[in-house]
């Protein structure tokens, strides 16, 4: 029978779950705890939460949240010690914090993970990492926007550029 400590951390990782956008597994063994709290920090940072959690709780409540998931394809991810990564609304970033941390430390290393309720494997996660951050795309969007209205000011800046050209030569060899 499961003890009530386990049933409230069960219920809280259900609830970090909800409020998430998904979950990234990382096997953070070998990482010296100053480095997860710094981890830690910079993902606070940018909205999610990063949690040392119990295996088989991890899995009882990954397992209740997303059902349409066939439970073994995580089933490899309980067998080290494991910190869960509960992502943001704009999980790309958190990606890429990851990432980066993981660039520079050669640690913590990706097992997989779940992100509006599809599952990814760690190769996914880091192509997911490389994608542009939801600013950046907007960044791009407005350019995209920009540029024939830039176009068309150059184009109709044309006749008046060349007559203030011309009127500027005439004066030139006016004074002469």
């Amino acid at each position: 029978m499961p003890s009530n400590k386990n049933i409230e951390q069960v219920n809280d990782l259900l609830a970090r779950l909800e409020d998430a956008q998904g979950a990234v597994l990382l096997d953070y063994k070998g990482l010296e705890h100053k480095q997860l709290e710094e981890l830690r920090n910079k993902l606070e940072e940018s909205g999610s939460k990063l949690r040392v959690t119990k295996n088989t709780l991890l899995s009882i409540a990954i397992s209740r949240k997303y059902k349409a998931i066939d439970n073994s394809l995580l089933a490899d991810h309980y067998r080290n010690p494991t910190a869960t990564v509960f992502l943001g609304d704009n999980y790309v970033t958190d990606l890429k914090t990851i990432m980066e941390f993981v660039k520079a430390n050669e640690l913590p290393t990706v097992k997989g993970g779940v992100i509006n309720d599809v599952y990814y494997d760690e190769a996914q996660i880091v192509a997911l990492s490389k994608l542009p951050t939801y600013d950046e795309l907007i960044s791009m969007l407005i350019g995209q926007i920009q540029a024939p209205l830039r176009g068309l000011i150059t184009v109709l800046q044309g006749p008046s550029r060349q007559l203030v050209n011309v009127i500027n030569q005439v004066s030139i060899k006016g004074g002469e």
